[in-house]
């Protein structure tokens, strides 16, 4: 038990550094702990295309985000726990070469606008048509050849 609670102290902890060297939310003046983190509503990660290489598994603990932000970044992947942001109504993926996206993301429910601009994805997954809340796909200056069937379903 002592175990798991040190790794969850270090998650805990790589996550509030990730979050306050790359949220463009805050000032860099201003540090948020783990308690400002967990109660999010908004983030938005980006803005460091050298430094800026991955997502902490930590990212799906903050399930009250509402809106999720990736841009301007080196980011090819990101992990399944996203599939735990189950409040999330807006996610967008812009200018990073994200090459996949975990078949977790398709299983939340409130997801209203998803944008997948200029990233390395080459196919967008028939999973999308899981997201039934989804109004809005911006799916700009993608390298996608065609789109799935199930998306207009």
């Amino acid at each position: 038990m002592l175990n798991l609670f040190v790794k969850n102290s270090v998650e805990d902890k790589e996550l509030v550094e990730w979050v306050n060297a790359y949220n463009r939310n805050t000032s860099t003046d201003v540090k948020l702990t783990y308690a400002d983190i967990l109660n999010l509503n908004k983030l938005e990660i980006g803005g460091d295309f050298e430094s800026l290489t991955y997502v902490p598994e930590g990212i799906g603990t903050l399930v009250n985000l509402r809106e999720l932000r990736f841009d301007k970044n080196s980011i090819k992947e990101v992990p399944k726990s996203i599939g735990n942001l189950t409040n999330l109504e807006v996610l967008v993926f812009e200018d990073m070469p994200l090459s996949s996206i975990p078949d977790e993301m398709f299983e939340l429910s409130k997801i209203k606008y998803l944008a997948l601009g200029r990233t390395e994805l080459q196919e967008l997954p028939k999973e999308i048509n899981k997201l039934q809340n989804l109004e809005y796909l911006n799916i700009y200056t993608s390298k996608f050849k065609s789109l799935p069937e199930e998306l207009c379903e």
